[in-house]
């Protein structure tokens, strides 16, 4: 059976090509950038590349390179968004043996790969039109009425889902935020919809001018398959004068807009991925909360999450035999309705496991705790430092 090694940074595309693949019957392996690619390469037989132009760490030309450089005629199809002919001249003297312009439908795909293989003639497999990596130009099913998919804990965990049509908005994405998540990238609507069936996101970015797409529509859509993910908007500096109200108003939990912040972009996948040990941090006998920079709508989803973290940390704080705990919230918003609350919360929960609690955090804070009796008389510092003293 004939191999293929897919190389491609985005986990959609491998897993739209992959499944093209297969349905040639042929054998399928992965690589998401040019360096492992090569690694594989140099210890398996390979019948065919498909290769990605645009990747970080190593990208398709480099990599390409250095196929042809170490005396390998290994076939190589070439994947890229660029259709200038200067560029696709290149790649030709570069000895690619055929190349597939972006976005694309996957009977092209299976056409070049069995022409550059000359596999014999075979029926062609039902695809879902769904899966087509084009510009949606209908809009697709409701859930109800499209192909079952797969539910619950069976379902495959990814972090974060991009929609959107250019790839370098994704690879943007992807050089910002922390390796630890993982991030798909869908170009379409219709190809966002078929990812969603496949597997449960923390977070969907969808961006709100998706050429022959509503974006709109494709956010209910994408509500009723995925209804615990948290949905920001990609957009535009518009010059709007209340951008979280207006995305709200369409739908959206929050906004990130482009060209991308990178402290912003950082902080705000952190806090909307709620699950992960980014929310809170333990150094020895201090737990400190990491930066909020959400919305009210994400501060909803937020605490319950904190909450449960914080109980998780102190249990291990005094399994490991600290007596005290400094309780470090500088990085917490300071909200009269909530810096106490929460504050009282930890307390309760020392108190249960054993620890004396400090209090680290701003001025504004201690004002807020100072109201209430309760939370006036717990020690209070300005750093942990201090409180160390």
């Amino acid at each position: 059976m004939a191999k293929v090694l897919i190389v491609d940074d985005s986990r959609a595309i491998r897993l739209i090509v992959r499944r093209e693949i297969e349905a040639l019957g042929l054998e399928a392996e992965e690589a998401e950038d040019g360096a492992r690619a090569l690694v594989y390469m140099a210890e398996h037989k390979v019948d065919l590349v498909v290769l990605d132009l645009t990747m970080p760490v190593q990208g398709g030309p480099e990599t390409l390179a250095k196929i042809r450089a170490h005396g390998l005629t290994t076939p190589v199809i070439v994947l890229t968004a660029e259709s200038k002919r200067s560029t696709l001249s290149e790649l030709m003297k570069a000895k690619i043996d055929d190349y597939i312009l972006k976005p694309f439908k996957p009977e092209e795909l299976r056409t070049k790969v069995s022409k550059v293989l000359k596999l014999a003639p075979r029926a062609q497999p039902v695809v879902n039109p769904a899966a087509a990596v084009s510009p949606a130009s209908a809009t697709s099913k409701p859930a109800s009425e499209s192909e079952s998919y797969t539910k619950g804990e069976d379902m495959q965990q990814s972090d974060v889902l991009v929609v959107d049509d250019l790839e370098n908005v994704f690879k943007k994405l992807r050089s910002l935020v922390p390796e630890k998540l993982t991030m798909e990238l869908a170009q379409t609507g219709a190809a966002a919809i078929t990812v969603a069936r496949q597997r449960t996101f923390r977070i969907v970015l969808i961006d709100l001018e998706i050429p022959g797409t509503d974006s709109k529509a494709l956010l209910r859509e994408l509500k009723t398959i995925q209804k615990d993910a948290t949905y920001l908007a990609l957009c535009m500096r518009a010059g709007s004068a209340d951008p979280e109200k207006d995305m709200k108003a369409l739908g959206f939990d929050g906004y990130l807009y482009k060209p991308f912040e990178a402290d912003r972009v950082t902080a705000l996948l952190a806090q909307a991925s709620g699950g992960g040990e980014a929310l809170a941090v333990v150094q020895d006998d201090v737990l400190r909360i990491a930066a909020f920079a959400g919305w009210e709508t994400s501060m909803e989803r937020y605490l319950p999450k904190l909450s449960t973290l914080i109980d998780k940390s102190l249990n291990e704080m005094a399994a490991a035999c600290f007596d005290q705990v400094i309780f470090d919230m500088t990085s917490f918003p300071p909200r009269a309705d909530r810096t106490p609350r929460l504050v009282l919360e930890v307390l309760g929960k020392t108190g249960k496991v054993g620890l004396t609690l400090k209090v680290v955090g701003l001025p504004e804070t201690k004002k807020m705790l100072d109201l209430y009796v309760d939370t006036k008389t717990i020690p209070f510092f300005e750093s942990v430092e201090a409180a160390r003293r």
